[in-house]
């Protein structure tokens, strides 16, 4: 069997793709394991502010109580 050139061009323009293909699905793993540690980060910072809101109330539960205890 013999491949004239439009045959070669035909599987040549399809290995290319294939490859194409191959290297994205390749680079998947490292995308996600990026992802991954973007939301680890986020939810670490999440969890300070939380933390820094919690703080702000009860600072502010004190002085309202404090008002409260000199108003009365």
């Amino acid at each position: 069997m013999m491949l004239d050139r439009r045959d070669f061009t035909l599987l040549q323009r399809s290995v290319n793709e294939t490859m194409k293909r191959v290297q994205g699905l390749e680079a998947r793993p490292q995308t996600l394991k990026v992802g991954q540690q973007e939301l680890r980060q986020g939810q670490q910072e999440l969890g300070q502010e939380l933390q820094a809101l919690r703080v702000g109330q009860h600072r502010m539960e004190q002085t309202l109580q404090q008002i409260l205890a000199k108003l009365n």
